[in-house]
């Protein structure tokens, strides 16, 4: 996984120094940059420019604190590192009404594209799964993260992250291993030659 710190991307906050008080993360929430988000960046360089453009709007015109998000991905597959483990202020509401807020137990992963993007290239869904197993082996996930569609768990109508994200989501394409953690044909021969093995055995 091509991973970048938020110095490296440009950002104006060194969101690797919060120090947020820790909440499990329980869920993941996929979003995209909004409808009008620009069509596919053109490589790393311009990935991390729509993220300072980002970071500046909800810093400058929200008033956030900073980027809404905790990670995001671009259709190169780098993974960028936005709030990582702090809390958040991307969706709002209390999926599972445990009375903790939606932007303290889930983690926002945003696709660094909008609604004239088209569809998630396949380096970007190899970066989503890479993340995700990044993310379900860290001590502060409860390791069973389930995803959601920003749109599932949003109590206002809104249609992120759009159709085809969506469909992704629920077929369960972000919770797949990366190829490169898939077993190899020699090691999927190995399992089945031991099961029949085992099979004659009984």
């Amino acid at each position: 996984m091509n991973f970048v710190l938020p110095t490296d991307w440009g950002a104006r906050i060194n969101y690797a120094n919060w120090a947020d008080t820790p909440f499990i993360k329980d869920n993941v929430a996929i979003h995209w940059g909004g409808t009008h988000a620009p069509t596919w960046a053109d490589g790393v360089e311009a990935e991390m420019a729509i993220l300072r453009g980002w970071e500046s709007y909800h810093l400058d015109s929200k008033g956030w604190r900073g980027i809404a998000y905790g990670y995001g991905v671009g259709a190169s597959g780098t993974v960028y590192q936005l709030r990582g483990k702090n809390n958040y202020g991307a969706h709002q509401g209390d999926e599972d009404n445990d009375g903790i807020s939606n932007n303290k137990e889930v983690v926002p992963i945003v696709a660094i594209m909008g609604e004239g993007s088209g569809g998630p290239t396949a380096e970007m869904w190899l970066g989503m799964r890479a993340l995700y197993q990044y993310l379900i082996k860290q001590p502060w996930t409860d390791g069973d993260l389930k995803v959601f569609g920003h749109r599932e768990i949003q109590p206002k109508a809104t249609q992120c992250p759009g159709d085809i994200i969506m469909d992704g989501i629920k077929k369960g394409w972000v919770q797949m291993p990366p190829p490169t953690m898939e077993p190899t044909l020699e090691e999927r021969i190995a399992t089945m030659e031991k099961f029949v093995s085992d099979m004659r055995a009984l």
